[in-house]
């Protein structure tokens, strides 16, 4: 009989043992379904640049600026004799307009003439430094370009030698 109970224990904890070890399997691994997802944008598109004029104009005797209003296409000669008034520039740009879009531009110093460089900062868009900061811009509908206006500030030298000064800006567009 004591062996019978011995059996019978042991059998016992072999069961038990057995049906812990499969518990154990069980629960040493699980699988989930993941979902996959893209959001693709379309390309920032900037297209039909019109290039920024400061006009011509006749400098006081003391330093002055012209200044382009980029959110109101005003041109301001401030101390200088206007010739011909000048024009804000512009650009179309396209973008995803669940996007917002960070617009910068790098500043200017126009070249050229005879007298002393003279620079263009800060570069503003549609009221906004974009040379020193960021202009945001949100597309209000797809595949419909939006124009912005671009203008600045032109710091002028007194006496300011004659002659044509040009120089690039570059405007980057990227979405944040």
């Amino acid at each position: 009989m004591k062996n019978s109970i011995k059996k019978l224990l042991l059998g016992g904890a072999a069961v038990l043992a057995l049906g812990v070890g499969q518990d154990a399997l069980a629960q040493a691994s699980d699988t989930q379904d993941l979902d996959a997802t893209a959001v693709v944008l379309q390309p920032v598109d900037i297209t039909n640049p019109v290039n920024i004029d400061f006009g011509t104009f006749v400098p006081d005797a003391g330093a002055t600026t012209v200044v382009i209003d980029s959110s109101t296409g005003a041109v301001n000669y401030n101390l200088a004799t206007e010739v011909v008034t000048g024009s804000v520039g512009s650009f179309d740009i396209d973008a995803d307009p669940a996007r917002v879009v960070e617009i910068t531009s790098t500043t200017g110093l126009l070249t050229g003439g005879t007298g002393a460089d003279m620079a263009f900062d800060p570069v503003t868009i549609e009221g906004v430094d974009a040379s020193g900061g960021t202009y945001n811009h949100t597309q209000t509908a797809a595949g419909t370009p939006e124009t912005l206006r671009v203008g600045g500030t032109l710091a002028v030298a007194g006496g300011q030698g004659g002659g044509t000064y040009t120089d690039t800006i570059t405007i980057t567009a990227q979405y944040q």
